[in-house]
């Protein structure tokens, strides 16, 4: 049963994280035709705004998860993201993807990605929580990886509206089965209400304020190579707009097995430790972006950073419930951390866009590793804070031995 979970939870992030992570194909399908006079700082906002709501409607949804409504949830997103690729099938303007990409597929995100961590910390202990928790988040990248081979494959067979009615469908097959594959193990406290909801307590916690600083920081620089590296191909590499797509797709599948492979390392080694490590050589990687002019160079940059960067965005589902092994409210406060995160998101990659419309590539790659360079330091501060209240409980029970 506790597997199934796994299964169910890994088709949620599929149809929350993937259209997210695949929206660089968007931004340049967009930008080659229906947006072509639009900036791409502009059309980035569609994305980022998806992001955001992504994250931030984790705050509404985290709290209806812990009070026993999951299924409400999970209809809700089932529909809205169906509807939104279907609205997207039909619009060719700004408005219209706006509303479709944006905010109805941002609104469906929002419902599903706090199941999908929450249901896995019920299910598992501590020390199979990380490996299952990295399974379940590899959905996203493996989304960013089909989505964009079947929005290509589509768009070669048929016309773009075909190819978004194809994903609304495949989007309303794989929610259906976790529909009925996912059950909850905690029974709700009947007597919690909703004025629970932002947990005021947690602000008090210096190391729930860095971890929480540390994803602020994160999402800022984190997804700029997955927005604008198939657009610095084209404009410094000059490789044709399919093969825009496969350098995408390599990222994607680079962040397919980060998503996973590290947490096995972290069973062994710690969630908090793991990550520390990753967001480190992340930043390291994202800097190794600046000299790279060939074709080879970006390809091998996509895989490493894809990988990496999977690792950035998994571990911390599974750190958390290492610095805070009470899971019978992880869905509010986890929620409410990530909703840090949302903010930056949302402003992040058009922030990027402008520094690139201005001063070209190099800017947004040296914005976006100080960004995640500031998120190393953050997670650090909450590990070592973490590490210190450990050490002062056991020396206290040490002494009530005495």
């Amino acid at each position: 049963m506790a597997w199934k979970q796994v299964v169910g939870a890994f088709l949620l992030t599929f149809n929350s994280w993937g259209p997210f992570l695949s929206f660089g194909v968007f931004q340049d399908y967009y930008q080659e035709t229906y947006l072509s006079h639009f900036k791409p700082s502009t059309i980035s906002w569609i994305g980022t705004v998806q992001g955001f709501l992504l994250i931030v409607v984790g705050t509404f949804t985290g709290p209806l998860f812990d009070l026993g409504h999951m299924r409400g949830l999970l209809g809700a997103g089932t529909a809205l993201i169906f509807l939104g690729f279907l609205v997207a099938s039909e619009v060719r303007d700004y408005f219209g993807i706006f509303l479709s990409l944006s905010i109805l597929l941002g609104l469906s995100s929002g419902c599903l990605f706090v199941p999908s961590v929450a249901i896995v910390a019920q299910w598992f202990p501590p020390p199979q929580r990380p490996l299952a928790t990295g399974i379940a988040a590899a959905g996203g990248a493996f989304g960013g990886v089909v989505i964009p081979i079947i929005f290509k494959a589509s768009l070669n067979s048929f016309r773009v509206g075909w190819a978004y009615k194809t994903l609304a469908f495949i989007a309303l097959t794989t929610l259906s089965i976790s529909f009925f594959m996912l059950r909850t193990r905690s029974v709700p406290d009947q007597g919690r209400t909703l004025r629970a909801m932002l947990d005021l307590k947690a602000f008090s916690d210096l190391k729930f304020m860095f971890f929480s600083l540390s994803l602020f920081f994160s999402f800022t620089g984190l997804y700029i190579p997955f927005y604008y590296v198939p657009s610095y191909a084209k404009a410094d590499l000059n490789v044709t707009a399919s093969l825009t797509f496969g350098i995408l797709s390599v990222m994607n599948t680079g962040a397919l097995f980060g998503r996973s492979l590290p947490s096995l390392a972290a069973k062994y080694f710690g969630s908090i430790n793991i990550l520390t490590f990753v967001t480190l050589t992340c930043g390291i990687i994202h800097f190794c972006w600046i000299p790279i002019h060939t074709l080879i160079g970006i390809l091998i940059f996509g895989i490493f950073y894809g990988f990496f960067a999977g690792a950035v965005v998994s571990l911390p589902m599974s750190a958390y419930t290492e610095l805070w092994p009470d899971v019978s409210n992880v869905g509010t406060r986890f929620s409410l951390s990530y909703s840090f995160a949302g903010f930056r998101i949302l402003i992040g990659s058009p922030i990027a866009g402008i520094l690139m419309s201005r001063f070209g590539y190099r800017a947004l790659q040296i914005f976006g590793g100080i960004f995640i360079m500031l998120r190393f330091v953050s997670v650090c501060a909450a590990a070592l804070i973490h590490r210190a209240s450990r050490a002062q409980r056991k020396s206290q029970d040490m002494i009530s031995m005495l």
